[in-house]
């Protein structure tokens, strides 16, 4: 087995427990929220620009898929997730900050993986792409979801 599918199998292991190990505490409900919608759009969005060509992903695990379910259903959805936990309380312009950081942390390892590895490959894709359209995509995640735990509960309306 190459490097590479060890990176992805360690990865794929990683992102799975640090998934269990996000819903240890509450409110559960909102975390899964969060995780399934992230993975819902980012899914679309995926195989959206997989089909376009602007980039693809030589060496996989998931050998039926062009785009990348390990990332789009796995490792996106999670580090969301801890994002959106990590600035539950935070002010919009907390979250917009704490997005920038995340947001850089991932940018550098997908631009390291492309430039070392097989693990993605950009074809008419550039890494301020990845940065802006991450970005945006947290943001409006987050605004999303804020809206969401906002909405009055339909339980607690007592309709006796």
């Amino acid at each position: 087995m190459g490097a590479e599918k060890v990176i992805l199998y360690v990865m794929f292991v990683g992102g799975l427990l640090f998934f269990f190990y996000s819903l240890r505490k509450p409110p559960i409900k909102d975390w899964l929220l969060a995780f399934f919608i992230t993975g819902y759009f980012a899914l679309i969005l995926g195989v959206m620009v997989v089909e376009s060509g602007m980039l693809s992903y030589p060496v996989t695990i998931f050998p039926y898929f062009d785009s990348s379910p390990l990332f789009e259903l796995v490792l996106f959805p999670v580090l969301s997730l801890h994002y959106y936990q990590t600035t539950y309380h935070y002010s919009f312009k907390g979250y917009l900050l704490k997005g920038f950081m995340y947001t850089s942390i991932l940018t550098i390892t997908e631009v390291l993986l492309e430039k070392f590895t097989d693990l993605v490959q950009y074809n008419t894709w550039k890494w301020y792409y990845t940065f802006i359209s991450v970005y945006v995509f947290f943001v409006i995640i987050r605004c999303l979801l804020q809206f969401i735990s906002n909405l009055p509960d339909q339980e607690q309306k007592g309709t006796h």
